[in-house]
């Protein structure tokens, strides 16, 4: 159970920074622009910038130890679980991205961390897939 939430846990910490990488390059360009003209080129031009491409290749990266939690812990234990990446994102966002962190979001970091441990303290020790 211990490995099971340790890599839910890694999982959800290396998509967070692979959203936050994708940030960074897709704002070292012009960003994506959603009129008919310019969405296609800017795209485009987005998904070939190099750290665009670390950021998906880190999602992906993730993709397996996900499923092999997803198959491991109740999905309703399981997906609480990616709220954690809300909690990252904040703080990558302040210490990277120079954002603000608010009283409500400290507010909500707070109810989310809550959350997350209400949640995964119900996790079986032994649990069984039941189909």
């Amino acid at each position: 159970m211990v490995v099971t939430l340790t890599l839910a846990l890694i999982s959800i910490v290396i998509n967070t920074v692979g959203q936050a990488i994708i940030k960074h390059g897709v704002n070292r360009s012009s960003g994506i622009q959603l009129t008919l003209n310019e969405f296609i080129p800017s795209m485009k031009s987005a998904l070939l910038d190099p750290i665009v491409g670390l950021g998906l290749f880190l999602i992906m990266l993730t993709i397996p130890s996900w499923v092999y939690v997803l198959s491991k812990l109740p999905l309703s234990v399981a997906a609480p679980m990616v709220s954690i990446g809300y909690v990252i994102s904040i703080l990558i966002g302040y210490l990277v991205f120079k954002e603000a962190i608010t009283p409500f979001r400290i507010i909500g970091v707070v109810l989310i961390i809550l959350g997350v441990i209400a949640i995964s303290s119900t996790v079986n020790i032994n649990p069984t897939i039941k189909h």
